[in-house]
């Protein structure tokens, strides 16, 4: 990765509030059975398989806070979601985008989706972003003021040491080169 593009990751993730940060993140997960871990690499900070993740798997949760499309959070741009079926919509960090880890079908899920990377030129993304339209995360509705959550779910089988990367799809506005 470019220096300036590592710089540019670096500063992003300085520009987060504390509740949001890479520290508090690790500090959450600690003492935890985790499947990922975050750690610094070359695009900055990144979630990384700690063992062994099966497809289908879900890796991590994303919880947003609805805005309409011309309003903007309090965060950057780079971390908002578009709300499926509502065009006008926009999931975006929220101060829920960091609570601790829950237990999830008898295991620990961290809510750090937002922390994953894009795939660099020679990878392949090994994860999709979905809906959580069921489960302990499953919303009710599409509002404004309201969140959205999001789930993370292994798209292949991804071992341990491995970046966790997916598409953020054709809107997202990129700066750097990715297979994606």
């Amino acid at each position: 990765m470019p220096r300036r593009l590592h710089q540019r990751a670096i500063k992003k993730m300085a520009a987060l509030p504390p509740e949001l940060s890479y520290e508090t993140a690790r500090a959450q997960g600690r003492g935890l059975d985790l499947n990922v871990e975050l750690r610094r690499g070359s695009k900055g900070v990144g979630l990384f398989a700690k063992k062994f993740i099966a497809p289908r798997t879900i890796v991590a949760y994303y919880v947003t806070k609805i805005y309409g499309a011309s309003r903007r959070s309090r965060y950057e741009v780079e971390y908002s979601v578009g709300i499926p079926k509502h065009p006008s919509l926009v999931g975006d960090l929220c101060d829920a985008s960091l609570s601790s880890p829950v237990r999830v079908n008898g295991r620990w899920v961290p809510l750090w989706a937002y922390f994953s990377n894009e795939p660099s030129p020679n990878e392949s993304p090994n994860s999709k972003l979905f809906p959580a339209m069921t489960g302990r995360f499953a919303h009710s509705k599409a509002a404004v003021g309201e969140r959205y959550r999001f789930k993370l779910v292994a798209s292949k089988a991804i071992h341990p040491g491995e970046e966790i990367v997916w598409c953020y799809g054709d809107d997202y506005e990129r700066s750097y080169a990715s297979s994606c």
